[in-house]
């Protein structure tokens, strides 16, 4: 399986299961997709696993869980919470 970051064509994206888009992952945060792109930006948040082209960029279930998790454990999720506002 390709490392996170990898350019892909769009059948290894459909295969490798890399589904949540960044309007997704936004949206499942409660975060502006502007918020998150300055999370990733900064380091706060993982790049994408899977990079189609620079416009079209995918993240695996797990590494969305394994940040939250990350979060919580941290006690940083606030600190994400009130970045959003």
């Amino acid at each position: 399986m390709p490392s996170a970051g990898v350019i892909v064509n769009s059948q290894e994206l459909s295969r490798l299961g890399a589904s949540w888009k960044p309007a997704d992952v936004a949206a499942f945060l409660k975060v502006d997709p502007r918020t998150l792109r300055r999370l990733i930006s900064s380091g706060a948040f993982p790049a994408a696993d899977i990079v189609l082209t620079d416009k079209i960029k995918r993240w695996r279930q797990e590494t969305i869980d394994r940040w939250i998790e990350a979060q919580a454990s941290d006690g940083r999720r606030m600190q994400i919470a009130r970045a959003a506002c």
